[in-house]
C-alpha cells in the first residue's frame, strides 16, 4: 500500500471491488449498483457519484486447468454409444473412489474432476466497472466496483422466458441426481480400502440407478407417449380439413426432410457432430427420413389415391417428429450420456413392434390406423408400469439400506446426512413429475373430450386394462387411474400435509423477502424470526420423512394391492377425487415455477423473491453438475471469474475486495480454496483478497447435504480458504443461508450488529433478498468499513 507522500506528490490509494450475485436470474451492473448505493447511502461525501467503464475480458481456463489443452488426458472411455448407457448412469467423480486411498480435500478434488477436460474453454466476459474518486486523509482514492456476473452460465441466459421448460425438467429431473453425488463423496473420502466400502458403493449404487431410470427410460417413455398422442391428431381432423392439411403438410414435409438431411448430413462430412455423439447416428437419421420419404410415394401408387388422407398425414407426421426427437436427444445426451442411443432402442422396438401388429392385423382384416396408434399405447404404457415397478423397487432397497446405516451406531452423525440427502434426492423429485405428468394428461383428456373423438372401432388388445372406453377421453383417464390405486389418495394427501409444514415453517421467512423491515435492529423480532425458522428446518425434515415413507411405502404399496386385486380406484369411487388430487399438487408445481419465472419479466421483484428457493435448487444442481464433459457450469464460472482476477492482477491494484451474496460465496469459497491447494503463488499475487459474504449457504445448506465435500465449511478455516479476511452476515430468517463460525446454542446469534472480535454478525430479521437494501445500514457499514 502507498500510503505516504513522494517529494510533494499525493500518495495514491487503488481498491478493487469485486460484486458477485446469489442465486436466481439477475442483470449484468444490477450488483454493482447495488453496492454504490450501499455506500452512497453510508458515505455520501466520499462516494458522491460513479462513473460508468463498459469492459471485455477475454475468458480462458490458462492458469485455472493444470497443463496444456493437448495434455489433458481424461481417464474415462468417451461416454458415448451404447457404452454412454452403463457410464453415463454413473458419477465421474466416482471412479476416482475405486482408485483411492481415501482424499483428505475431497472439495478441491472434486472441483478438479469438475474442471477436467475444460483446457481448452474460451468465451468473452461483457461487463460494467463503477469508478469513484475521493481524497481521505490526504491520499487520494480511487476505488473500482467490478461485477462478478454468472447467472447466464447456470440459469441458461436471462430474460428468457422459454428456459421455464428446461428449468422445470431440471427441478424434477436432475435434482435426483444430488443422492448419488453425495455418496460418490463419501467413496472418496473413505477410500477403497476403508470401513464398508462395499456397503456405501452399493448405496451409491442404488441413488445412480434410481436417478438414470428417472431421467432416462421414464422421461424418454413419456416423451414418445406425446409422440403417440400427436398422431392422433389428423384422426381427429374433420374430413373438409384433411386435403388442406396434406397440402400443407407435403409443403413442409419436402421442405423439412431437404433441409434436415443436410443438415444431419454437413455435419457428418464436416466433422460437426455433437461432442459423444456416434458418427452413425448422424447418418442413420437422415437415411430413416429419406427411407420413409420413399415410401409416401409407394403408397400413393399401391393405394391409388392421389389425394393425401389421414394415412398419409400420419406417416408424414411421425417422419417430422422422428427426426426432431432425434434432435433433442442428441442435445439431451450433452448431458445425459446414452440418451440417443436409449431413444433409438426405444423406438426400433416400438417400431418392430408396428410392423408385427400390421401383420397381424392385415391377415385378420382389421388394420385401422387408430388400431396401430392404440396398440403403440398400449405397449408402451405397459413397459413404463413396469419401469415405474423397478424404479419403486430399487427405492425399498434404498430405503432399507438407509435405515440401516441410520441405525448403526459406528457411522459418524455427517455420513448419515448424506445417506439422508440420497432419500431425499429420491422421494421428492420423481413424485412431483409423477404429478406433472398424471395432471398433463387429464388436461389433454379434456381438451380432446371437446372434440368427441370416438374410440368405437378400436379393439383393446389388453381388453382386461383398457376394456369398454369409448372415447379418447375416457381411454386416456383409465391410463391415469391405472397409474396409482386407491391409496394414490393417500400419498397425495402425504404430499398436501408436506406442503403445509413448509409453509408452516417457511412462511414468517417469505412474508419478510415480500415485506423487509423497516427496524433491522430490532433484537426482539430478530430472535423470534430465528427461533421460528429454526422450528421451519424441524418441520422440513419431518415432511421429508413423510414424503419418503409416501413415495416408498404408500404408493408402491397402493399401486401393487390394485394390480392383485384386479381393481382400480373406480371400484372405490375415488376416481375423481384421485384425479383432482393430483391436479391440485401437479398443476401447482406447473404453476408456481412457470408463473414466477414468467411474472418475474414482467411485474417487479415480488414474483423472484418467492422463487427463490426454486433457483436455489436449479443453482445448487448446477454447480454440482459433473456433465457435459468440459463444459460444466463450474468450468464455465470459474473460468469467467478467473479471467477478471487475472485481468486485476495487470492492474496494479493495492487491496482487493470481494463482496458476495448466496450461491456467490459459494463460488468464491470454492475457487479461493481451489487456488489455495493448487496455485498459491497466483493469490499471493492478488495480495490475499479480503471477503465479505452475505446468507452463505455453506453451512446450512452444503455442510449438511453434501458433508463428504463442504465438512470444512463449519467453521471454515482462514488460513486454508485464501483470505487475508472473512467476514459474514446473516439474516435470522434467511431460509438459504445464515452463520458459519457461531454456534447453534449461542443466545446471542440473532441479537443484529456485530461485536467485537467476531467475524460474523446478524443483520436482524431479514430473509435471503435484502441485504444489499440501502435501508440495510450495517451490511453498509461493514462494506464501507472493509474500503476504509
Amino acid at each position: 500500500m502507498q500510503e505516504h507522500r513522494e517529494q510533494g506528490a499525493i500518495a495514491r490509494r487503488k481498491i478493487a471491488v469485486i460484486g458477485i450475485h446469489g442465486v436466481g436470474e439477475h442483470q449484468c451492473g444490477e450488483t454493482v449498483e447495488l453496492i454504490s448505493c450501499q455506500l452512497q447511502a453510508i458515505n455520501p461525501a466520499e462516494y458522491l457519484s460513479f462513473s460508468h467503464v463498459n469492459l471485455n475480458i477475454a475468458v480462458d481456463t490458462k492458469g485455472l486447468v493444470p497443463g496444456k489443452p493437448d495434455e489433458q488426458v481424461s481417464a474415462d472411455k468417451p461416454e458415448a454409444g451404447m457404452r454412454a448407457l452403463v457410464a453415463g448412469s454413473g458419477s465421474r467423480f466416482k471412479k476416482q473412489a475405486s482408485r483411492s486411498q481415501g482424499t483428505a480435500d475431497l472439495n478441491v478434488a472434486f472441483t478438479e474432476s469438475l474442471l477436467g477436460e475444460g483446457g481448452d474453454y474460451q468465451s468473452e466476459y461483457s461487463t460494467v466497472r463503477l469508478d469513484a474518486h475521493f481524497e481521505r486523509s490526504g491520499i487520494a482514492h480511487t476505488v473500482h466496483v467490478h461485477e462478478m456476473f454468472w447467472s447466464d452460465l447456470s440459469h441458461g441466459g436471462v430474460g428468457n422466458s422459454l428456459k421455464v421448460f428446461g428449468q422445470l425438467m431440471q427441478l424434477l429431473l436432475h435434482v435426483a441426481s444430488f443422492g448419488r453425488t453425495t455418496m460418490s463423496a463419501v467413496l472418496n473420502e473413505i477410500g477403497i480400502n476403508g470401513a464398508n466400502f462395499r456397503e456405501w458403493s452399493h448405496l451409491y449404487k442404488l441413488n445412480a440407478a434410481h436417478y438414470w431410470l428417472l431421467s432416462m427410460p421414464i422421461l424418454l417413455g413419456n416423451a414418445l407417449f406425446v409422440l403417440l398422442a400427436c398422431l392422433l391428431v389428423p384422426l381427429m381432423l374433420p374430413a373438409t380439413y384433411v386435403l388442406y392439411a396434406g397440402i400443407g403438410a407435403c409443403l413442409v414435409f419436402g421442405v423439412g426432410c431437404a433441409v434436415g438431411s443436410a443438415y444431419f448430413l454437413l455435419g457428418t462430412l464436416q466433422n460437426k457432430a455433437e461432442p459423444h455423439t456416434p458418427v452413425l447416428a448422424n447418418i442413420v437419421t437422415p437415411v430413416v427420413i429419406l427411407v420413409i420419404t420413399a415410401g409416401l410415394p409407394l403408397y400413393f401408387v399401391q393405394t391409388g389415391a392421389w389425394v393425401p388422407d389421414t394415412t398419409f398425414l400420419i406417416w408424414a407426421e411421425l417422419a417430422c417428429l422422428g427426426a426432431i426427437g432425434v434432435e433433442l436427444m442428441r442435445r439431451y445426451a450433452r448431458s445425459r450420456p446414452g440418451a440417443l442411443a436409449l431413444w433409438l432402442i426405444m423406438c426400433g422396438l416400438l417400431a418392430a413392434l408396428g410392423i408385427g401388429t400390421y401383420l397381424f392385423c392385415a391377415a385378420s382384416h382389421q388394420w385401422s390406423s387408430l388400431q396401430w396408434i392404440g396398440y403403440f399405447v398400449e405397449s408402451l404404457f405397459l413397459g413404463l408400469l413396469a419401469i415405474w415397478a423397478l424404479l419403486y423397487l430399487n427405492n425399498i432397497v434404498l430405503f432399507i439400506y438407509s435405515l440401516r446405516m441410520n441405525l448403526d451406531k459406528s457411522i459418524s452423525p455427517t455420513k448419515k446426512q448424506a445417506v439422508n440427502t440420497g432419500l431425499v434426492s429420491a422421494s421428492i423429485p420423481a413424485p412431483l413429475l409423477l404429478s406433472v405428468i398424471l395432471f398433463l394428461w387429464l388436461a389433454v383428456s379434456a381438451a380432446i373430450g371437446k372434440t368427441e373423438f370416438s374410440l368405437e372401432n378400436y379393439v383393446p388388445h389388453f381388453s382386461s386394462v383398457f376394456g369398454g372406453a369409448s372415447m379418447v377421453d375416457d381411454f386416456i383417464t383409465r391410463l391415469v387411474e391405472f397409474s396409482g390405486g386407491f391409496w394414490l389418495l393417500f400419498y397425495f394427501g402425504t404430499m398436501i400435509l408436506v406442503g403445509l409444514l413448509m409453509v408452516c415453517g417457511f412462511g414468517p421467512s417469505i412474508f419478510k423477502e415480500l415485506f423487509p423491515p423497516k427496524d433491522a435492529r430490532d433484537a426482539g423480532k430478530s430472535k423470534a424470526l430465528g427461533a421460528w425458522l429454526d422450528g421451519g428446518f424441524v418441520g422440513a425434515a419431518l415432511g421429508a420423512f413423510f414424503a419418503i415413507v409416501g413415495f416408498v411405502i404408500l404408493l408402491p404399496g397402493g399401486t401393487l394391492m390394485q394390480y392383485i386385486c384386479g381393481s382400480s380406484s373406480r371400484g372405490y369411487g375415488l376416481g375423481l377425487l384421485i384425479q383432482y388430487a393430483g391436479a391440485i399438487i401437479g398443476g401447482s408445481t406447473l404453476s408456481f415455477v412457470a408463473a414466477t419465472k414468467w411474472f418475474s419479466d414482467v411485474f417487479s421483484g415480488f414474483f423472484q423473491k418467492i422463487r427463490v428457493v426454486v433457483d436455489t435448487a436449479i443453482d445448487v444442481d448446477n454447480w454440482l453438475r459433473e456433465r457435459p464433459v468440459g463444459l460444466t457450469p463450474r468450468l464455465k464460472i470459474m473460468a469467467r471469474y478467473h479471467s477478471l482476477l487475472k485481468y486485476l492482477e495487470t492492474q496494479e491494484y493495492d487491496e482487493i475486495i470481494i463482496i458476495a451474496h448466496s450461491q456467490g460465496t459459494v463460488v468464491t469459497a470454492d475457487l479461493f480454496r481451489y487456488y489455495q491447494r493448487k496455485f498459491p503463488a497466483f493469490i499471493g499475487r492478488l495480495k490475499h483478497p479480503k471477503f465479505f459474504s452475505m446468507g452463505c449457504p455453506l453451512r446450512q445448506l452444503y455442510a449438511l447435504r453434501f458433508p463428504s465435500l463442504y465438512g470444512w465449511a463449519v467453521r471454515p478455516d482462514l488460513h486454508a480458504s485464501g483470505f487475508s479476511e472473512w467476514v459474514n452476515a446473516y439474516g435470522s430468517g434467511d431460509y438459504v443461508g445464515r452463520f458459519l463460525w457461531t454456534d447453534d446454542s449461542d443466545e446471542n446469534r440473532w441479537n443484529p450488529g456485530r461485536a467485537a472480535g467476531h467475524s460474523e454478525f446478524c443483520t436482524g430479521p431479514h430473509a435471503h433478498t435484502h441485504y444489499f437494501d440501502p435501508s440495510n445500514r450495517l451490511v453498509g457499514d461493514e462494506i464501507n468499513r472493509f474500503i476504509r
